[in-house]
């Protein structure tokens, strides 16, 4: 009891609720294109109430044991577009190994999804992964990881063809970040995943990476004031021609590059408590006119932590 008053609560959350808007709610295509044999639907603005989650257990069993876990959720209820209404929830969970230094460690876990769309059951996953770290300089570290997931997707009256995609993602990745100094920090991401979909035009090899910049500072007398700009880029070659271009005798086998730009800033409203304010831009460039499409985001609501 008294070592656990020393460290502390073994529990840590997040927490936010808020409003989105898109200008893109359904990434539809802006432009019809010449190689598309039948029409697809033109962007829909929209906007949505949304409430996340995250709660984190790492507790220690020895010096060089901890149990590590975190339960994650999120539901967006869309105002126009109710097909998009959006429920997601993952548990992961496993043990930490590491030296009597602690800096160096590895974490297999196990994991649990599941996502609604349009509120009917849409995809349910298992799956598990390992993760090491080397911390090689305070506040500096490196974390190579392999996850794997098998995916089962439901077909629904929104969705008929949603079981076209179940199958095995396989997700090889190296983490990253530093500190800077006391009030800048880093955290990057590449890796490459590779999904095997029930039907060919459903997988495909992807590269990605993700990067972000948090800055702390203090505003109007307040402490904890932050703001983080972030991109992310990624390119995904597709192994099969969908069904669309098979039925009008076309072989274009879908590829796109995908790239987003944004910053997220906090605004600190008491103890634990901020507002949260973000704004994303992305852009999909892929040689199908339907899936080439462009979106906005504006996030704004208050969040908290313990």
């Amino acid at each position: 009891v008294a070592e656990r008053g020393v460290r502390g609560s073994p529990w840590s959350g997040f927490g936010q609720v808020g409003v989105r808007y898109q200008t893109n709610a359904n990434i539809g295509s802006v432009e019809l294109g010449l190689n598309e044999p039948f029409p697809f639907e033109k962007p829909q603005p929209d906007w949505n109430l949304f409430a996340l989650g995250t709660l984190a257990l790492d507790a220690p069993l020895s010096k060089t044991v901890s149990i590590e876990g975190s339960l994650s959720g999120y539901y967006a209820d869309q105002q126009k577009v109710d097909r998009l209404d959006l429920g997601f929830a993952e548990l992961a969970l496993g043990p930490r190994v590491s030296t009597e230094d602690g800096t160096l460690s590895i974490k297999p876990y196990g994991l649990v999804q599941g996502i609604l769309l349009g509120d009917a059951p849409y995809q349910a996953a298992a799956g598990a992964g390992v993760m090491g770290r080397w911390i090689f300089a305070d506040g500096w570290f490196v974390e190579p990881q392999f996850e794997f997931k098998a995916r089962d997707y439901y077909d629904t009256v929104d969705y008929p063809d949603a079981s076209d995609q179940t199958g095995d993602l396989y997700t090889y990745a190296l983490n990253a970040g530093g500190r800077f100094s006391d009030d800048v920090t880093w955290l990057g991401r590449i890796g490459f995943a590779d999904n095997y979909a029930a039907k060919a035009y459903q997988s495909y090899d992807q590269y990605f990476a993700n990067l972000a910049l948090q800055v702390a500072f203090d505003a109007f007398g307040k402490e904890g004031w932050s703001v983080t700009p972030f991109a992310s880029i990624s390119y995904t070659d597709f192994k099969g021609i969908a069904p669309p271009e098979e039925f009008a005798g076309f072989k274009t086998m879908r590829e796109e590059l995908f790239w987003g730009v944004g910053a997220n800033l906090e605004m600190p409203l008491r103890e634990g408590i901020a507002l949260g304010v973000g704004i994303e831009y992305n852009r999909n460039q892929s040689n199908l006119d339907r899936d080439d499409y462009e979106n906005l985001k504006i996030v704004i609501g208050p969040q908290g932590r313990f």
